[in-house]
């Protein structure tokens, strides 16, 4: 299954029902290699490798 969730504007909020889509997905493979990816991407830059610093900071 394919999940898109796009809130824009006033509805950047997301709904039950979105928030339960992503929760069913948070156990798939697919969703460790999103947030792995996600991780680099906000540790770009950073002096630090260490995952529990950056998890703390996030």
């Amino acid at each position: 299954m394919i999940t898109h969730v796009s809130p824009l504007g006033s509805m950047d909020m997301l709904s039950q029902l979105e928030v339960d889509m992503l929760k069913r997905t948070a156990s798939s493979d697919l969703y460790q290699l999103f947030r792995n990816c996600s991780l680099a991407v906000l540790n770009s830059g950073s002096l630090t490798d260490n995952s529990k610093e950056l998890l703390s900071r996030f």
